[in-house]
């Protein structure tokens, strides 16, 4: 936790800021904290012996980062808030897409010594347009069928 910038949290509820912006500027600053080679190895090693830091690490982060960009996702996309619709955990699960991918950039360099042809600002403003351009089209029929789940069940 001592890596923890705020800046990560506050980002994510600019509204002023374009969203896509929000979130290259997020995964850009996270990348110089969490993609370092003693992070990345640390963190995979302690993962495989099966100690606690990554559990609470990782709770931290749906906390505070995932959870607030799926909010700010469906806010982009004009969909209903999580006070109409609770949030889904199949949509917190397409937030962790740009965090896999991003960490999955340091696991490359640091454990399988296949570092990046491009410059890491570049695949990750990549990661973002990718995934943003997959949400337009995955998120409301999430909701669509969350919808109809609940509608069946009343």
């Amino acid at each position: 936790m001592g890596r923890w910038n705020p800046f990560w949290e506050a980002v994510i509820q600019d509204r002023d800021v374009p969203l896509q912006d929000r979130l290259t500027r997020l995964y850009v600053e996270y990348a110089k904290a969490a993609l370092t080679r003693d992070w990345v190895r640390i963190f995979m090693f302690s993962g495989l012996r099966g100690e606690d830091i990554n559990r609470k690490y990782l709770a931290i982060l749906r906390k505070r980062v995932l959870e607030p960009i799926a909010i700010e996702l469906r806010h982009e996309l004009g969909l209903p808030t999580v006070a109409q619709v609770p949030l889904l955990s199949a949509e917190v699960e397409l937030v962790w897409s740009i965090n896999a991918r991003v960490f999955y950039f340091g696991q490359r360099q640091w454990i399988f010594d296949v570092p990046l042809e491009d410059k890491l600002d570049d695949m990750i403003a990549l990661t973002v347009t990718h995934f943003l351009a997959g949400a337009r089209e995955v998120l409301p029929r999430l909701l669509e069928q969350a919808a109809k789940q609940q509608a069946a069940k009343a």
